[in-house]
């Protein structure tokens, strides 16, 4: 069972490698942005953005494990 999780594992990577295509040879010109959100500040804005969660709702609605840094949203769950 290990060989044969470990063949399925290289054969996998191998897969990726030879799909994997640049994002720099794709003509993304025909692509039109419809909404973004840079998140800018210290705080998430609730008039744009609600988040739950069935599993762990309490978890991820908790002020505390929600911020910004870097102009990236981080959530610890």
């Amino acid at each position: 069972m290990k060989k044969i999780m470990i063949f399925i594992f290289f054969l996998f990577l191998l897969i990726l490698f030879i799909q994997n295509e640049s994002f720099s040879d794709v003509d993304f010109s025909d692509y039109k942005l419809v909404w973004s959100d840079e998140f800018t500040g210290n705080t998430i804005n609730k008039e744009v953005w609600s988040f739950r969660n069935k599993k762990r709702a309490d978890a991820i609605s908790r002020e505390k494990n929600i911020n910004i840094k870097d102009g990236k949203l981080i959530i610890h769950i």
